[in-house]
């Protein structure tokens, strides 16, 4: 290769490069005002008093082998953030509840569960595959959005919650501490 065309396909290649990492971060929709959709437990899921605390957001179905594949890593993450700022809400886009609520019993998962049959909460979210985790930071603000699970899935996810239970946790201490900022 000459050296006029290496200047050139290094170009080409960054470019490439960052069309496909702005393809990579999917856009994230705001939250619709006054959700708070009730959970198969009877708990309502008010997204108004979650703020505070980091939600991620679980669109699963059980009919989904990769949403099933991940439970037993959501478990764990669940486990570990116990007493951080932090919950874990699942949202089913099973069409027969029966099905979903014998799943749920048999695997005995201890966040709220929410049956979205409809896929009214999933349109209002923007998913339309499944599994898909949307991170919403302790202000209420969508701030990631990953979609699929995969070998890297489970540590992107955790790297992205720790991230922002420690904004959460530092701007729990600014305001204890009166600074607010």
């Amino acid at each position: 290769m000459n050296r006029t065309r290496i200047p050139l396909l290094v170009l080409l290649v960054s470019l490439l490069l960052a069309l496909a990492a702005g393809a990579a971060e999917p856009e994230v929709p705001p939250i619709p005002e006054g959700l708070s959709p009730t959970a198969l437990d009877g708990r309502k899921v008010d997204f108004a008093e979650l703020r505070g605390e980091v939600v991620l957001l679980d669109f699963w179905a059980t009919w989904c082998e990769p949403c099933r594949e991940a439970t037993p890593h959501l478990e764990r993450l669940h486990r570990r953030m116990e007493g951080a700022p932090f919950a874990l809400v699942g949202v089913s886009a099973d069409r027969d509840r029966e099905a979903l609520e014998t799943y749920l019993a048999e695997e005995g998962l201890p966040w709220p569960q929410i049956w979205d049959g409809s896929y009214r909460l999933s349109e209002a979210f923007g998913v339309s595959s499944w599994p898909t985790y949307l991170v919403l930071d302790h202000e209420g603000r969508p701030v990631s959005k990953l979609t699929g699970w995969g070998s890297d899935h489970g540590r992107l996810l955790d790297r992205e919650v720790a991230r922002h239970v420690a904004r959460a946790r530092r701007a729990a201490r600014r305001a204890a501490a009166g600074t607010g900022r």
